[in-house]
């Protein structure tokens, strides 16, 4: 009975991964891409990529600003609880 506990569990891990996988191979993106005004001539390949790589770089500097954020807030929330212990 635990091997096949075990077996099952197995597959639901690989299953997970493997939806993982797709959603980062398909490029799934949580954030909205932003037009860039970097090029005048959006048509050509390199003004694409240029573009892309301009969305890429604020996606990312984004991503890292919500995160400091978050740890910030998370940081400024412990300290108030632990605040609040010492006083009582």
């Amino acid at each position: 009975m635990r091997m096949i506990f075990s077996l099952v569990g197995l597959l639901v891990v690989v299953a997970v991964i493997a939806l993982l996988a797709k959603k980062q191979l398909t490029g799934g993106s949580a954030l909205p891409v932003l037009p860039s005004t970097t090029s005048t001539d959006t048509h050509s390949p390199a003004a694409s990529t240029a573009i892309s790589a301009v969305n890429t770089r604020e996606q990312s500097q984004q991503i890292q600003q919500q995160v400091q954020d978050q740890i910030k807030q998370a940081m400024d929330v412990a300290a108030q609880s632990r605040a609040q212990a010492e006083d009582k």
